[in-house]
């Protein structure tokens, strides 16, 4: 391939662009249309251009472009009149007009308010004996509600006026609805009339919904199929109706969101659309290019409240007098042209992927599994996601440049292709389902919200931060910082923050699905419930509460208040989604019984260790201290190892405090026995001397030492046996567990990982080493395993 990038593209997308344009279709009839001489006032615009060219198709009509300015450059087909023209002098319009038998208006409404061009048009019109006149319509039946469109309902009654005693010109309203090309957006699907963002997100596989009024029908047109009817009304011998409604596709919207993939519907409230409000994640963002940037951001809003408003009142439902005007003619139906469009995108994106990988000098089997690029154009060929997201490559540097390895490729390359890794799972989620991102707040300004649920959120593009809440304004200032410097912006909240800005305003919010807890064991189950009462989804820190009697007094609460609000909880114990547990965990179940089992975990905290130095961990009101704290993720860790079949049922332990910095105690031993009868010991403390980090499990045919990041397994006795060890990339976990609950609230379905009832075993198994190291080494029986 020798091609120039830039041109590459350029020739991919007018390959596209033609395509779609030139779809096999049935032969129709154009032999019984007369000649007639047209008139396009404004025809320049997109709309008007491809009537223009459907007209000239015919070659069976005079036609004259009206426009303000001159003719531009190399656009005007050369059997096409181009005659400059002023909308206010009507006496010139006149003379322009004798002799011709059709208008087309076209002429732009936004700019003349009390649409003075196209009434001094249809009086110049009525007085040089023209026959027909059609106005600027193309689109909806009916107008409530799209203040945007008033100058439609003035010139149609304008039209019903100057014919109410007797018919002194024909008129139509041409009227397909909503172009179908538009639910191609981005994409161009028309030769001229660019594409249009709708409340019907195909790209990103989400929509925009009347609660209610989901089975509402609307009429979808090509831009095509429109120009084609129309310079068949042109030609047509007979009168027109008042009406021309054109019925490209009429389907509901229930029916529409069924097309290809599953779409994320959002349903927003009639009665917050009536009072002028738009309670939705996303609205419109692409404006059309005749709005001036200072009125676009009000008027995206008009137009998304606007189009649900009038589609709830039916007036996107086309009527079909074209249709029984010309029976014989075949509209392109809605799921061939949205299936060609996936499908044409999708080719001219793999050819642009072999072209990046000509650049950069790669082109086996192997380099591809490097760039990972087979595997995504499967994952986007069963999502039927666009290129545009999934590759947004631009030209940097010498395009013909040939690399010998992937370090060598440019910059912008690489950071595209890490880019494209998040907009897939924004796009593709765990349940088969395209979703926008759910909204959360982070609350708590702690050390582990900055260090680890920050980055975690910003790499999980399930998950839209929306606010930060802490006791302290300066803490939740100092978060709502560190997002802003990651390219997110959100709202601040506290203690401190005054009106409006407190906890309880944070749960108000209708943008805000789920909230990150990681606040002091002691007051975390209290903001627990207020959330999962507001509605809200909830990732609480673990361990789960301070003791057992909480623990389940939340649990129970969880249990009834989520019969109403539905909303789900979760405990993140980060130790469950680190990579070496589960993989040791299925080597454990490939040796048989398991027979014994040692953890050892020594370590030291230091006075002047960055946790330590918070308040609440240096005088804990919780028993166990940084053994409960830290502890909970060596319990985790065990329990995932044993199994459900091996799961603790009784335990004896000491305990003591070696550091007397860290009270209660710092250090316990125990005898653990599981229900089929193995013993195993546990030994944890924080007030060591030397450092050990040990998981040993051993079972009838070999033996796991078990890690976060390395498994070591040993198959076989003696002589006979063999070593195995398996790394990972080294991973905290975090990260893993925030995309698995972002995960789970896609698809409507509790992790079970994340479950507090296993929480409530982890936590059991520590209070109960505590409750036996008070009672020196009394054996105490688990319940909640």
């Amino acid at each position: 391939m020798t091609l120039d990038y830039v041109q590459y593209l350029v020739y991919s997308f007018a390959e596209f662009t033609s395509y779609l344009q030139t779809s096999p279709r049935p032969t129709q009839a154009l032999q019984n249309l007369r000649m007639v001489k047209v008139v396009v006032a404004g025809g320049s615009g997109q709309v008007a251009r491809e009537i223009v060219d459907a007209l000239v198709a015919t070659k069976k009509h005079d036609i004259t472009v009206f426009s303000r300015g001159p003719a531009p450059t190399a656009v005007v087909p050369s059997d096409v009149k181009w005659q400059a023209i002023d909308y206010n002098d009507k006496e010139a319009l006149v003379e322009a007009l004798r002799g011709t038998h059709t208008i087309l208006s076209f002429v732009q409404l936004l700019s003349d308010p009390n649409q003075t061009a196209q009434k001094n048009l249809i009086d110049a019109a009525i007085s040089a004996g023209v026959k027909r006149f059609a106005p600027s319509e193309y689109g909806s039946r009916g107008l409530d509600n799209m203040a945007w469109w008033d100058g439609k309902q003035k010139v149609r009654e304008y039209l019903s006026e100057v014919n109410k005693k007797e018919t002194v010109i024909e008129y139509t309203l041409f009227q397909p609805g909503l172009f179908l090309d538009y639910l191609a957006f981005p994409h161009k699907t028309s030769k001229y009339v660019d594409p249009l963002q709708t409340v019907f997100d195909f790209q990103n596989r989400r929509a925009l919904v009347v609660d209610g009024h989901e089975d509402v029908t609307m009429t979808f047109t090509t831009v095509a199929d429109t120009a084609a009817v129309v310079a068949r009304a042109v030609g047509h011998d007979g009168k027109w109706p008042t009406t021309g409604g054109i019925r490209g596709n009429r389907v509901s919207i229930s029916q529409l969101l069924e097309i290809g993939c599953p779409f994320a519907v959002e349903k927003v409230k009639l009665e917050d659309l009536v009072a002028g409000e738009l309670k939705a994640s996303w609205g419109l963002e692409a404006v059309h290019k005749a709005v001036s940037d200072d009125k676009a951001q009000a008027l995206l809003k008009m137009v998304c409240i606007g189009t649900l408003l009038s589609s709830s009142k039916g007036a996107w439902d086309s009527s079909d007098e074209m249709n029984e005007l010309f029976p014989e003619f075949k509209f392109t139906p809605i799921e061939e042209f949205l299936s060609k469009a996936v499908e044409l995108v999708s080719l001219i994106w793999e050819q642009v992927v072999q072209l990046a990988v000509l650049r950069i000098g790669l082109s086996d089997a192997e380099n591809w599994s490097i760039l990972g690029i087979e595997e995504r154009i499967n994952v986007r060929r069963r999502a039927q996601i666009s290129p545009a997201l999934m590759f947004p490559m631009r030209r940097t540097g010498d395009a013909n440049k040939q690399l010998s390895t992937i370090a060598e490729a440019p910059e912008e390359l690489v950071t595209c292709t890490a880019w494209y890794n998040k907009q897939l799972f924004l796009h593709y989620s765990p349940a088969g389902k395209m979703t926008t991102p759910l909204g959360i707040a982070l609350v708590g300004g702690g050390i582990f919200i900055k260090e680890q649920h920050l980055p975690a959120v910003d790499a999980c593009p399930l998950l839209s931060a929306k606010a930060v809440w802490s006791r302290s304004l300066k803490s939740a200032e100092e978060t709502a910082k560190l997002l802003a410097d990651a390219g997110t912006k959100v709202d601040v909240y506290s203690s401190e923050s005054g009106p409006d800005k407190s906890y309880d305003d944070l749960l108000k919010r209708d943008d805000i699905s789920g909230l990150i807890l990681a606040l002091p064991i002691m007051d975390q189950p209290a903001f627990i419930k207020k959330a999962l009462s507001a509605g809200k989804h909830v990732l609480a820190e673990k361990p789960i509460a301070k003791d057992l009697n909480t623990a389940i007094d939340l649990i129970e609460y969880y249990k009834k208040v989520s019969k109403e609000t539905k909303a789900t909880l979760a405990i993140a114990e980060n130790f469950r989604f680190v990579k070496g547990f589960p993989y040791a965990a299925a080597e454990i179940k490939k040796l048989g019984r398991i027979t014994s089992f040692v953890v050892r975990i020594h370590s030291m905290v230091p006075s002047d260790n960055k946790y330590y130095k918070t308040p609440w961990r240096t005088t804990p009101e919780y028993q166990g201290g940084f053994l409960l704290d830290g502890g909970v993720h060596y319990s985790a860790g065990l329990r995932k190892l044993l199994g459900e079949e091996d799961t603790v049922a009784s335990v004896s332990a000491l305990t003591s405090l070696v550091m007397s910095h860290l009270p209660p105690i710092d250090t316990v031993t125990a005898i653990l026995k599981t229900k089929s009868g193995v013993v195993g010991s546990y030994t944890h403390s924080v007030g060591s001397t030397f450092k050990a980090f040990d998981f040993h499990v051993a079972c009838e045919h070999g033996y796991v030492e078990a890690g976060p990041d390395k498994v070591v397994t040993v198959r076989g006795l003696g002589g006979d046996a063999k070593t195995e060890e398996k790394t990972f990339e080294k991973s905290s976990g975090v990260k893993e567990e925030v995309q698995a609950w972002a995960e789970a609230l896609v698809s409507g379905k509790p992790h079970p990982e994340q479950t507090p009832e296993l929480a409530l075993g982890d936590l059991e198994l520590l209070v109960a080493m505590f409750t036996s190291g008070d009672k020196d080494g009394a054996k105490q029986q688990l319940a909640h395993q």
